[in-house]
């Protein structure tokens, strides 16, 4: 038997499947909406736009609830991890890195599967960017080691060899 991952190799595995498996999620409804959505919207003009500005706005908002997300878990890990010893720093910060990935995909999960809805009940192939837009950004800030390593840096103010 071959021994565990050590930490946090092996919890930043558990949270790369959670935010995958969203984005995976949200892409394949997307997916569905788009390949079994009507064609040609059922709906006025107006109610299409009115969704669309509507998704739209939810999306900025969640991108910008995105950014301020780490900020403030960066914060908590400080005062956290104040006086901590160094070897049990990644244990004590990795709560708060998770939590704080989570919250991230959770927060742009939700506009991109309002846009995929649209596609869904309105046929309108446009709706598509607002998935693709927060897939997007969830790749780019995709949980990963290093990340965790700059996560601990800003809330110790140390830096890595």
């Amino acid at each position: 038997m071959s021994d565990p991952a050590p930490f946090p190799a092996a919890a930043i595995r558990i949270t790369q499947i959670l935010v995958a498996a969203m984005v995976g999620g949200m892409l394949a409804f997307s997916a569905v909406a788009a390949a079994i959505g009507p064609k040609s919207s059922p709906s006025p003009d107006t109610a299409r736009t009115l969704l669309l500005v509507a998704a739209g706005i939810l999306l900025v908002t969640s991108i910008l609830g995105a950014a301020v997300i780490p900020r403030a878990f960066t914060a908590q890990a400080r005062a956290r991890l104040r006086g901590a010893e160094p070897e049990d720093i990644p244990a004590l910060a990795y709560p708060l890195y998770q939590t704080s990935c989570i919250l991230r995909a959770a927060m742009l999960e939700g506009p991109g599967l309002l846009g995929a809805f649209i596609v869904l009940t309105h046929g309108t192939p446009l709706a598509l960017a607002i998935p693709a837009a927060a897939a997007a950004i969830l790749i780019l800030t995709f949980p990963t080691n290093d990340r965790f390593a700059r996560f601990i840096e800003e809330a110790t103010g140390a830096r890595r060899a």
